[in-house]
């Protein structure tokens, strides 16, 4: 099958939609099909892009998989390239199946009406932006898209949409989507999640503040509101009394500078001052592995779709404090960490309770977390059924493959 997959930034520091796409597109390429992923840039960062496509696809086994760039004009959020359109007008009968991932911005919206008029399926993923409290920030923006670039007219009119678990799917249940809704989530390829090099003493080294016996909690994400980091250091100032050796390290990647500049001056009053470590990147590589010699993985978002970062702390063994709007109820269901609401109150009880266990029974919910990844969140896995998608979308039941000269 050839598969057009869209997105409208493969940038690392856009966090995880860039790599579920990249984890799609090898492990479709490894069931034998072939994947051709489309994005924009701006013009300075296609070598970084570049860089990263690369260096994960070889990490997860891939190879020579067809990354195309575009170079979008301004403003920026638009998502608008007049190469992109032009691209798509010249290919998009070439492929078999549109997978678009995001939905507001116009080369998503421009790519599903093209493969609609010429007949290719074509299906979403929403990857959150679709919940409540997503469609309730930066409202006018968002009325704008849809009014000018037909975004939700368009998407409502999708052969499938790609929800990653039930729970999100639930948050649209007050839209109009007539696409046949898909519940898969997100996956990890095993045979590249080792254990990391290093660990406490490679940290210590790093930054002296998390020197001690006391118990390491990680958040590992973008400098996002809606990843509720704030939240997380409040809580954390509640329970420090309790925990006097608890150090919170915040290994993150650089999106929103105004936020970070809140999230480090909140980090610095006396509450929390010395106890947390804060290190923030553009690309989401830091000088040490962010889960190595750590005890606890903490995110407490106001919205999520289906958190890479925490099933990869799961698969790392690491009890995990999570919000309820991460949309992971297993978590709890299965023993491997705690589920808080997304405020002060709520974080510092979730923390309460995963510091009060003793070293062992944390690693005994680790271990939980760990089983239940390997066993359901394989990127193979997670491929086999995107292709049924794939071919339940089309108005046969099948699709006749087309090949490439």
């Amino acid at each position: 099958m050839q598969i057009l997959i869209v997105a409208p930034d493969m940038h690392p520091r856009t966090g995880g939609p860039p790599r579920v796409v990249i984890g799609h597109a090898v492990a479709l390429a490894g069931r034998g099909h072939s994947p051709t992923v489309v994005a924009m840039i701006d013009g300075e960062e296609e070598q970084e892009v570049r860089q990263f496509w690369s260096e994960s696809v070889r990490r997860a086994g891939g190879s020579d998989l067809p990354l195309k760039l575009f170079k979008r004009v301004r403003p920026r959020a638009a998502g608008f390239s007049p190469d992109f359109n032009r691209f798509i007008d010249q290919h998009v009968r070439e492929f078999d199946v549109l997978h678009v991932h995001g939905v507001w911005e116009h080369c998503l919206a421009y790519a599903g009406r093209k493969a609609a008029a010429a007949g290719i399926p074509w299906l979403f993923t929403p990857h959150g932006m679709l919940d409540r409290w997503s469609r309730r920030r930066s409202k006018w923006k968002k009325r704008i898209a849809s009014l000018v670039f037909r975004t939700l007219a368009t998407f409502s009119r999708a052969n499938g949409v790609h929800f990653l678990n039930e729970l999100e799917r639930g948050e649209t249940s007050d839209m109009s989507l007539s696409g046949t809704p898909f519940v898969i989530g997100n996956g990890v390829f095993l045979e590249t999640a080792d254990k990391g090099s290093g660990g406490r003493a490679e940290q210590r080294t790093m930054h002296p503040q998390l020197a001690g016996g006391g118990e390491i909690i990680l958040f590992h994400s973008r400098l996002h509101p809606k990843k509720g980091i704030v939240k997380l250091l409040e809580g954390f100032a509640r329970v420090r009394p309790q925990f006097p050796g608890a150090r919170l390290l915040v290994a993150s990647i650089k999106q929103d500078l105004a936020y970070e500049k809140v999230v480090r001056d909140r980090a610095a009053e006396p509450d929390v001052s010395g106890s947390v470590v804060i290190e923030a990147t553009s690309s989401g590589a830091h000088s040490f592995d962010p889960f190595a010699g750590v005890e606890i993985f903490a995110l407490t978002s106001f919205e999520e779709g289906f958190s890479m970062a925490i099933i990869e702390a799961m698969l790392k063994g690491l009890p995990v404090l999570i919000s309820g709007p991460c949309h992971m109820p297993i978590v709890e269901e299965i023993g491997c960490g705690v589920i808080v609401d997304p405020t002060e109150e709520g974080v510092a009880e979730g923390l309460r309770r995963l510091l009060s266990l003793t070293g062992e029974e944390r690693k005994e919910m680790g271990a939980r977390g760990a089983t239940w990844v390997k066993q359901n969140c394989t990127w193979d896995s997670i491929a086999e059924r995107l292709e049924a998608a794939y071919w339940q979308m089309s108005s046969s039941g099948q699709i006749v493959a087309k090949t490439r000269a």
